[in-house]
């Protein structure tokens, strides 16, 4: 175990970020709970979001306790149950089906969602594997890019053909491209992964009844506004209705059962009509600047392993932050990808917040932790 070290102004934009999101997600949620305890209580999801971020930051300072310098004995074991769980979910009763989409396993105590999970794994994975490549300067090598390949390849089939979650493969191709970028990868290679990715994701578009509906709706959602349109179209009349400053925290009226999933992953929708332009920009700024005082950290980790491993972590928060912000502005069809530490989640709250526990594991390595 080791001492850890809190990087004051990362933590502050964090913890920040986290209860703005607790108070929004009560604003966004408090009709809901209402309805679902008969009236008694307006806390409900507060509550358990609340819960929620206890337990990441706890899950997350013990993440940052034991020396990353030391996973590699466990990234075998991590990866074999994260494969397990996985099957778990998509090949066996224990997954739960939510929405239509089968993401969640059932284990009766609790249920999570290991996808959420496979995040963390893929990340560190990759960033060991190319801080080896680095180090034996074999990065632009068959051999390297070959089994990153394969792997990715592997884990996304497991996560996106059983389980339909397209948008978690999504986001580990986009973060794990620019992560062979930052470690070196010849940039002919690079825009030739670019192409490819867009060429694999047409074709994922194409075959899929489904994502072609979102796609069309994605075009033209006015079209069928009471219908598949009916989400975005809602989500347009909240962020219009706030202006610049909004109708006031706590009276917006989309949240009256007008926007679905207001409290999840539709909830800068109601951030825009309470609080307004002003609100959307506070959070951008919150997520900004943590990628910024991130990528810092991670250009003064004192190996390549450390280095890759929080620019990954910090190119994830940056992405799931940007597709979030990209669907509520009517700009990519519709995801399922909550805004992190804002959006109403258990596993996809905790996840975040033990990555966050990478981010000061590496920090508390590093020979100035006076970053600013």
């Amino acid at each position: 175990m080791q001492k850890v070290r809190f990087h004051p102004l990362f933590t502050l934009l964090l913890l920040t970020l986290m209860l703005f999101g607790l108070m929004m997600i009560f604003s966004a949620s408090s009709v809901k709970s209402l309805a679902e305890t008969n009236n008694h209580s307006m806390y409900l999801y507060f509550q358990k979001q609340l819960v929620n971020n206890i337990v990441g930051l706890v899950a997350g300072v013990v993440v940052a306790m034991y020396p990353y310098t030391k996973w590699k004995g466990w990234m075998l074991w991590a990866n074999g149950i994260m494969v397990i769980l996985l099957m778990l979910v998509g090949f066996t009763p224990l997954g739960l089906t939510v929405n239509g989409a089968k993401r969640w396993l059932d284990l009766g105590v609790f249920q999570f969602q290991p996808s959420e999970l496979a995040k963390v794994v893929m990340i560190i994975t990759v960033a060991y594997w190319l801080s080896i490549a680095k180090k034996h300067n074999n990065l632009n090598t068959v051999h390297t890019l070959g089994k990153i390949a394969i792997y990715i390849i592997g884990m996304g089939a497991l996560i996106g053909v059983p389980e339909n979650h397209a948008s978690v493969v999504m986001i580990i191709i986009l973060v794990t491209g620019t992560m062979l970028y930052f470690a070196g990868l010849n940039r002919m290679l690079f825009f030739g992964g670019i192409f490819s990715g867009i060429a694999v994701g047409a074709l994922i578009i194409l075959t899929s009844e489904f994502r072609r509906q979102r796609v069309l709706t994605f075009l033209n959602p006015l079209a069928d506004k009471l219908g598949d349109g009916y989400q975005i179209t809602q989500n347009w009349y909240a962020l219009g209705s706030g202006e610049l400053f909004g109708v006031g925290l706590g009276l917006g009226r989309q949240k009256f059962g007008w926007l679905p999933e207001n409290h999840t992953d539709f909830i800068l929708g109601v951030i825009g009509e309470e609080l307004g332009l002003a609100g959307v920009l506070f959070v951008i700024v919150l997520i900004v600047g943590l990628y910024l005082f991130g990528t810092s950290i991670a250009l003064s980790a004192k190996d390549d392993f450390g280095s890759i491993l929080v620019m990954g972590v910090m190119l994830l928060l940056l992405f799931q932050a940007a597709i979030n912000m990209a669907v509520i502005s009517g700009l990519f069809p519709v995801t399922g990808m909550p805004l992190p530490f804002v959006s109403y989640g258990g596993t996809s709250n905790i996840i975040m917040c033990m990555m966050m526990g990478c981010v000061y594991n590496v920090y508390s390595h590093t020979k100035n932790t006076e970053l600013n």
